[in-house]
C-alpha cells in the first residue's frame, strides 16, 4: 500500500512529464500520446487522466512558447489540487 506521500510523488512526475511533453509537442498527435504513455508505463495512467481533464490542448489553446508553458502549469496545477467544498 502507498502512503500519501509516494502518491503525490507519482502524480508530480506524471505532471512533469505531461508538462515537458506539451512544451515539446504544442499540437500533438494523439500518436504522440500514446508513444508517451508506452515510454512511461507506471505514468501512463495519471497521463491519461491528466489529458481527460485538460481537453483540446492538442490544437494548442494556451498560446505558445514561455506564455504557454506558465498558463499551462497553472491549470493543471489548479486541476491537480483535490477539491475543497465550495471553492469551485
Amino acid at each position: 500500500m502507498r502512503s500519501s506521500g509516494e502518491a503525490g510523488d507519482d502524480s508530480d512526475a506524471a505532471l512533469d512529464l505531461w508538462l515537458d511533453f506539451l512544451g515539446a509537442n504544442p499540437g500533438f498527435e494523439p500518436a504522440d500520446f500514446e508513444e508517451l504513455c508506452a515510454r512511461n508505463p507506471d505514468a501512463a495512467g495519471a497521463l491519461r487522466e491528466l489529458q481527460a481533464r485538460t481537453p483540446g490542448l492538442g490544437s494548442n489553446n494556451f498560446g505558445s512558447g514561455a506564455e504557454a508553458t506558465g498558463a499551462l502549469r497553472r491549470h493543471l496545477t489548479r486541476l491537480s489540487r483535490p477539491v475543497v467544498r465550495g471553492e469551485r
